[in-house]
């Protein structure tokens, strides 16, 4: 019996089936970059934040745009799960964005500064991200050693 949850996915899903496979990414990514290259990206609001807050907030984006990466790319490969080094590269672009950001921000010289305090923090996010997919991959998608083998016909 389908629960009420399955079914408004579903609906969701067909109502949304018109959006193109990577428009998450370009979202996340057009967010990430007005956040991280316009000057005053909130206006003159401040937010209080703690030391460190925003290198949290850094590596959550880097965290969330590499799991949005490479959701597209499951779902664009059509496949049931993605290799280790196709994992492990897309951990790496998100990390390549993260030092080019740094170095455009250096370049730009609209009141953003260059840290490599941000670069780090963007590449942690980004390999985390790798990370806790593949030990969710492994985790879900292991065989079960008390299942009987399958034999080819």
């Amino acid at each position: 019996m389908r629960q009420y949850s399955d079914y408004r996915i579903s609906v969701l899903a067909k109502r949304l089936k018109w959006l193109p496979t990577w428009f998450p990414t370009l979202l996340c990514g057009a967010a990430i970059l007005w956040l991280t290259l316009a000057p005053h990206p909130l206006g003159d609001q401040k937010l209080p934040m703690f030391p460190g807050a925003d290198k949290i907030a850094h590596a959550l984006m880097f965290f969330v745009f590499t799991l949005c990466v490479l959701v597209d790319t499951l779902h664009m490969r059509r496949c049931r799960r993605l290799q280790l080094p196709i994992v492990a590269l897309i951990s790496f672009i998100g990390m390549g964005m993260g030092v080019g950001i740094e170095y455009l921000q250096a370049a730009m010289h609209m009141g953003r500064s260059f840290e490599f305090m941000d670069m780090a923090a963007d590449a942690f996010g980004a390999i985390l991200a790798g990370a806790v997919w593949i030990l969710i991959d492994n985790a879900w998608l292991r065989p079960d050693p008390t299942a009987p083998p399958k034999i080819p016909l």
